[in-house]
């Protein structure tokens, strides 16, 4: 079975996309492919990377050109079945359809209520840009062949517009990101913030936390991922607090796995944002498969996953001074620290890690090219072509 997963937005070592679902379905067999906005053709982690040049930073400019380009890619590679990640791309999809190709689209975030933390869109334009793009995604998940949600919150708003909705959560690898020495003592008060960094994820609340911290015991942060924007970089380098980070910038895995080598707790203290709420952050999950505790915002689901598996310490968001007494807490308490990170290592292995979701995304791919789908799908075409005339 000939595969392309296509993105305009995320990068070609994305975890999700790259590590966890091309690889699973190469590791079955299948020929996969990647084409995504890089600079050059090449293989990561035996995947074919197709390069259609780095998109543009101006957002327009990439949703139309960069789109295209894609577009373009796809068809000259004839797959079996597309498999799509970016909202941007839901046009790409739709004509792909119109040609009688299978494809899914990818729901990585639950878009409309991410419009509310793009900083870049107007107040005032945010609400009907939201409901714009989700009667947007009713229209054209409708006449996908599979939706693939990553969390069972944006699944539950899926299963409304399309019944083929399958939810592959993106838990870790299991073994990606244990340390390979052991229970190595760690010496030194590190704790750790992987992912994207922007101020309603906690940033500036870290660092005034750091401040407050280092009066009392030393305590340093680990920091690897992107600024956005990229000028809010410059912003908290003129914190008082930003002496007690080391900023590692954007990590690969064997990078973020030394990292939680040499942390003592993980860090997942976003803003109440609509898109936060709800979401299942990839860090939680990802600190848990590493044995190390985890600081998370208070929200419902969080705390469900952390207090119910013992795992960490959940505090109200953008309160500095708590989430100071938190982690001097855990670094004051070696030994229910231990136990804590002992918790969400083995509630990763017997629950959230990705092989079972890489078995289901696999089973996916195999129903969809069994000969009753194709029934479907010429039915589905000629609605698509009615539609469109």
């Amino acid at each position: 079975m000939k595969i392309v997963h296509f993105t305009s937005v995320h990068h070609v070592y994305d975890t999700r996309i790259t590590f966890k679902e091309c690889s699973t379905l190469q590791n079955y067999g299948h020929d996969v492919r990647l084409i995504a906005a890089h600079d050059k053709n090449e293989l990561i982690n035996g995947i074919q990377v197709i390069g259609v040049g780095k998109g543009s930073s101006r957002r327009l400019t990439r949703m139309l050109f960069t789109t295209i380009r894609v577009f373009r890619e796809c068809l000259r590679q004839d797959a079996d079945i597309y498999h799509y990640h970016d909202p941007e791309l839901m046009p790409i999809g739709l004509l792909l359809k119109i040609l009688g190709k299978r494809v899914i689209y990818d729901v990585h975030e639950d878009v409309p209520r991410d419009i509310f933390s793009k900083g870049w869109i107007p107040d005032w334009l945010k609400k009907p840009v939201s409901l714009s793009v989700e009667a947007i995604e009713r229209f054209v998940s409708k006449r996908m062949d599979a939706i693939i949600p990553a969390t069972p919150f944006i699944a539950e708003r899926f299963r409304t517009y399309n019944p083929h909705t399958y939810e592959i959560q993106n838990f870790p690898l299991l073994d990606e990101l244990i340390s390979h020495e052991g229970s190595k003592i760690k010496e030194h008060n590190n704790i750790a913030y992987i992912g994207s960094i922007s101020e309603v994820r906690g940033i500036k609340d870290t660092i005034e936390c750091l401040e407050q911290l280092n009066r009392i015991m030393p305590v340093n942060l680990l920091l690897g991922g992107n600024f956005s924007p990229p000028e809010l970089l410059d912003q908290v380098r003129q914190l008082s607090g930003w002496k007690f980070v080391d900023y590692r910038g954007r990590v690969d895995r064997e990078q973020f796995r030394e990292i939680m080598s040499q942390s003592k707790l993980g860090l997942v203290v976003l803003h109440p944002e609509p898109n936060f709420i709800m979401s299942q952050p990839n860090k939680l999950f990802e600190y848990m498969s590493a044995g190390i505790p985890v600081l998370a915002s208070d929200f419902p689901l969080w705390k469900q996953i952390i207090e119910g598996n013992q795992c960490g310490l959940c505090i109200p968001p953008m309160k500095p001074h708590l989430m100071a007494n938190a982690i001097r807490y855990v670094l004051e308490h070696p030994e229910e620290a231990q136990r804590m990170g002992e918790n969400g290592r083995q509630a990763a292995v017997t629950h959230y890690n990705w092989e079972p979701e890489g078995h289901k995304l696999n089973e996916l791919y195999e129903q969809l090219m069994k000969p009753k789908f194709d029934n479907r799908n010429k039915r589905n075409r000629k609605q698509l072509t009615a539609d469109s005339g």
